[in-house]
């Protein structure tokens, strides 16, 4: 396991405003970070200039990931179980910039004076890199270099900005800002052991082939009855480094593998100026190596025959041994890039607000979700803590915090074997350095009950404390969640293989899973099988998901089988697909078999119609019902948007995890004033837009003409006094006029009132 140390960072930080996302999937964060202004989102940060010390005008050249915002919200919600995965290219038609955009976007950074290191197929991402001064003109500052507790750090000097036709199009900036951020790798002391028998180097030392054994991948290779294997699969192994050394991975797969096995491809992605795999790789200083290379043989030998894509960035020298954000940015795209069925982390961060980073990540995230790529991270090897020894506090890293990954935890496992050294059984506990505990940044997704409100971590476990490793020529045994993270890779790789089609997010159907194994009286056989010992620094291991193992380790067979023999489709639809504040939603779906089309009749569905946003005084759950399908597999629910609503969509979810059945699905619902009169909506059409202009400027006019005859009567000329009449000398009085009738209570010379 890779740690991410960000200098200053504590286990406790929250979110700006103190609220937690709550949403399903990365929708809500993904919208708080791009509401973030423009200069957040940059990297900029005041405090940079006030920390550092030493500082010059930076020189030399520097790398910059510009990530640009999706065009449809509907990227941030994972699609429903068994949905077409997206390719780049239909990413790149519904989500990312239109080709001009993008073609003008790449103009102005090389009009700068940069260039254009990488485009991307979806369209989502640009890497640039040129002078710090080229760089500075481009974004609108000047770049500054210092240092900051002993390290070399840049920044920008004022806020950053952008042309105003670029910046609103442009969601995160990577690169304006290094040294802040450090990705360090903890010592790892692997204790070399006789080649001849590595079993005597630990009594429980669990290699790859053991791990197939106790988990059950032997029956799962094999449960049409015969064996089918991950060829047509690949796994990204996303990391940083020197790479690894060719010679211990083809030793590795020739002695550790068995033959009947077919032999996985390895294909290395440098990025950034890394190096190439090398034998010189077993050299490096920052072991980061030995880290690749346990990670692509526990990732290729749970799923035979796939390709394993090493997707690694370059690091820092000893003792910093640290990718830029910028170059991990460009890694992560590489890896989300690539045909593959799942990404394996074997890294975290603790978790912080920096805006730039998180929608970076967001992005790619969202992107692998599109795709029905699964997303694996490990949770630490300190248990939880913030420091060795549970000397620092909690402490729950990301990316495993995110809703979207699968966050996998270690545990300890004893074997028992005969005299003959043969294994007969084994048993497990949680292994006590494993990481887990709380998000302080994003809510408890709405598939997970904790009763802590954070995000919980890890879902699920395997082994973590002594494992077999490969390296420099030699067997060694090393322990980490960084060997439990490609397992699980592996074993959901060899499932997609199996099944025909990507599991993704599979993270809510695990725990549907869980609870239903774990409820009182249940006789499902469990796929995923309960730790109920051990602890770590912030939790116990017991009954149920627990912040130490989450749901347990696999079964693989009967968890293959829990996953496939009850997904269903569930559609949905709503109507009006845009509705103005106070309007109402209706929610239909449809139930039906996965695989005959048939009709699901009287099972429970959970719909709801929740907010996009955490932004405004009205968000959260709009409102829910749970009705049962009638005879032809339909339901109907109809949900209120809030008057005091201010985002611009809501989303509306539909989940079956009744009986035996799973799916979900959701789609938005546009929020907008002309919601409650679609009609009008046809007023910005020609002609009808012209006829309007036209009433509107008569109207207008009317108004102000009777208006102003009211308020502004022309002067006239007070008339001479007459004289009046006399009779034989004598005046005669004029009669006195009659008071002017006044309709009801209307005072006399009262201005009437025109509705318009």
């Amino acid at each position: 396991m890779l740690m991410v140390v960000i200098p200053g960072a504590t286990g406790t930080t929250v979110a700006p405003g103190g609220a937690l996302s709550t949403s399903h999937s990365t929708q809500s964060k993904a919208a708080d970070v791009f509401a973030a202004p423009f200069s957040a989102r940059a990297g900029y940060s005041a405090e940079n200039s006030a920390v550092a010390t030493d500082v010059v005008p930076a020189h030399g050249s520097q790398l910059v990931v510009v990530t640009f915002q999706p065009r449809d919200p509907s990227f941030f919600i994972p699609p429903a179980p068994g949905a077409a995965a997206q390719s780049n290219t239909q990413i790149a038609m519904k989500f990312g910039l239109s080709s001009a955009e993008y073609s003008g976007v790449e103009s102005y950074f090389r009009s700068e004076g940069l260039s254009v290191v990488h485009t991307w197929p979806d369209r989502l991402s640009l890497t640039l890199d040129g002078p710090v001064a080229s760089i500075g003109r481009a974004f609108g500052t000047s770049i500054w270099a210092g240092w900051h507790d002993g390290v070399p750090v840049t920044y920008p000097a004022s806020a950053p900005s952008l042309p105003s036709g670029i910046e609103p199009l442009v969601g995160s900036v990577l690169g304006l800002t290094t040294g802040f951020d450090s990705f360090l790798l903890p010592s790892l002391a692997p204790v070399s052991i006789p080649a001849a028998n590595p079993a005597q180097g630990s009594a429980d030392l669990v290699t790859p082939a053991i791990a197939r054994s106790i988990y059950d991948l032997s029956s799962l290779y094999n449960v049409s009855g015969t064996a089918q294997y991950a060829t047509s699969e690949s796994i990204a192994l996303l990391l940083w480094g020197w790479g690894y050394a060719p010679g211990d991975v083809q030793s590795f797969f020739q002695q550790d593998y068995p033959s009947s096995f077919p032999s996985p491809t390895i294909a290395p992605y440098a990025i950034d100026g890394a190096p190439a795999p090398s034998p010189n790789a077993v050299n490096d200083p920052c072991k980061s190596s030995q880290e690749l290379t346990l990670d692509l043989e526990w990732a290729g030998s749970m799923a035979p025959g796939a390709t394993l894509d090493a997707v690694y960035a370059p690091e820092s020298a000893a003792p910093m041994c640290s990718p830029t954000t910028a170059s991990m940015a460009d890694a992560f795209h590489q890896a989300v890039s690539l045909p593959v069925s799942a990404v394996s982390m074997s890294f975290g961060t603790p978790e912080s607000s920096d805006q730039s980073l998180a929608a970076a990540w967001q992005t790619d995230i969202g992107e692998a979700d599109q795709k029905g790529i699964t997303l694996l991270a490990a949770t630490g090897d300190l248990g939880g803590d913030a420091q060795p020894n549970c000397q620092g506090g909690p402490m729950p890293q990301y990316p495993s915090t995110s809703a979207d990954v699968l966050a996998v935890g270690g545990t300890a496992v004893t074997l028992q074997r005969n005299l003959l050294g043969q294994l007969t059984g084994f048993s497990e506990s949680a292994w006590s350095e494993s990481g887990g505990g709380y998000s302080t940044q994003n809510g408890a997704p709405t598939w997970q009950s904790n009763g802590s409100g954070g995000r919980g971590v890890p879902d699920v476990s395997a082994t973590a404390a002594d494992n077999f490793v490969y390296f420099a020529g030699s067997d060694e045994v090393a322990g980490g969640t960084s060997f439990a993270t490609p397992l699980w890779a592996g074993l959901m790789t060899e499932m997609d293989a199996i099944h025909g089609r990507a599991f993704g997010l599979v993270s809510p159907r695990l725990y549907s899973i869980g609870e239903a194994e774990s409820s009182p009286g249940s006789r499902i056989a469990p796929g995923l099988a309960d730790i109920t010992s051990g602890n770590t620094c912030v939790a116990s291991a017991g009954p149920g998901w627990d912040a130490a193992t989450g749901w347990g380790s696999p079964r693989a067979l009967l968890l293959y089988e829990d996953l496939t023999a009850t997904f269903v489709n569930l559609s949905i639809q709503v109507a009006p697909s845009s509705v103005a504040q106070g309007g109402t939603v209706t929610i239909t779906g449809h139930l039906s078999n996965i695989t005959t089309g048939a009709a699901i009749t009287n099972v429970p569905v959970a719909v709801s119609l929740v907010s996009s946003t955490d932004i405004g005084p009205c968000t959260g759950v709009f409102g829910s019902s749970t009705p049962a399908t009638d005879g032809g597999g339909n339901l109907s629910v109809s949900v209120r948007v809030p008057v005091c609503y201010l985002g611009s969509h809501a989303t509306a979810q539909v989940a079956v995890t009744a009986d035996g059945y799973y799916g979900t699905n959701s789609t938005t619902v546009a929020v907008n004033l002309l919601g409650l009169v679609p009609g009008l909506g046809g007023l910005a059409d020609y002609p009808y837009n012209l006829v309007t202009f036209v009433v509107i400027i008569v109207a207008s006019v009317s108004v102000g003409y009777v208006l102003g005859r009211g308020r502004h009567p022309a002067p006239s000329v007070a008339p001479s006094a007459p004289v009046p009449p006399t009779v034989g000398g004598t005046t005669v009085p004029e009669p006195e006029a009659p008071a002017p009738s006044v309709p009801g209570n209307v005072p006399p010379n009262a201005e009437g009132t025109q509705k318009t």
